[in-house]
């Protein structure tokens, strides 16, 4: 008892430690939504899933690399912020590629992922559980300036943006039908926005990393 109150009092007063409890909370939950996707994508034989479930992955695992860089001592030889800002904007700068490339295959070979009532609320509560956090991140962004929050809040934007994506063309597949020369031009926009949104995040990455210090 002693022991959860003590915890309590620290969380309450280390503003850091908080902020990465929250972090690390948000970066489990979404490695399981992308095991979700993987595992669907394995039973539905889908590619577009798969391709999901892969990109969320890189996603996390950049974050992860950010919050233990973050939390280990400075005399264990840890990235410096410039390195962990560099290398995630080259993972964003070739998701977007990707991910762009795979949007147009998915669209121009009406490979349409129309998912079942189960799946459709998981695609949903997933994708407003990222707004809520995303909308966190923004608010608190001027009180987090290292690297490591740098890095985390970026890859959760793009994040967000690729879950409401999902959720934009699973909604059309399912009720709006991609026979639909409508849907297909909106889902290009969205995939197309979700692509200049991660390649955008880079290049701030970039000129953010060119600000700081050699050593740094």
């Amino acid at each position: 008892m002693n022991t959860l109150r003590d915890l309590v009092t620290a969380l309450r007063h280390d503003k850091d430690r908080r902020t990465m409890l929250s972090a690390s909370f948000s970066l489990l939950v979404s490695c399981l939504y992308a095991v979700y996707n993987a595992a669907l994508g394995i039973i539905d034989t889908s590619a577009w899933l798969i391709t999901m479930a892969a990109y969320y992955l890189a996603l996390a695992m950049m974050r992860t690399l950010a919050l233990l860089n973050h939390r280990a001592p400075e005399k264990t030889g840890r990235l410096s912020d410039r390195s962990i800002m560099g290398l995630c904007a080259a993972l964003l700068i070739s998701l977007s590629i990707i991910l762009g490339g795979f949007v147009h295959l998915a669209l121009s070979e009406d490979h349409a992922v129309r998912y079942d009532d189960i799946a459709a609320i998981t695609v949903a509560t997933y994708t407003f559980f990222r707004l809520g956090v995303t909308i966190q991140k923004a608010v608190k962004a001027k009180s987090q300036k290292s690297g490591a929050f740098i890095v985390i809040r970026c890859c959760s934007y793009v994040d967000t943006a690729l879950s409401m994506l999902t959720m934009q063309m699973m909604m059309l597949a399912s009720f709006g039908g991609m026979d639909n020369g409508n849907d297909i031009l909106l889902n290009s926009i969205s995939g197309t926005a979700v692509c200049a949104l991660s390649f955008a995040l880079a290049i701030s990455l970039l000129y953010r990393r060119s600000k700081l210090p050699g050593n740094q």
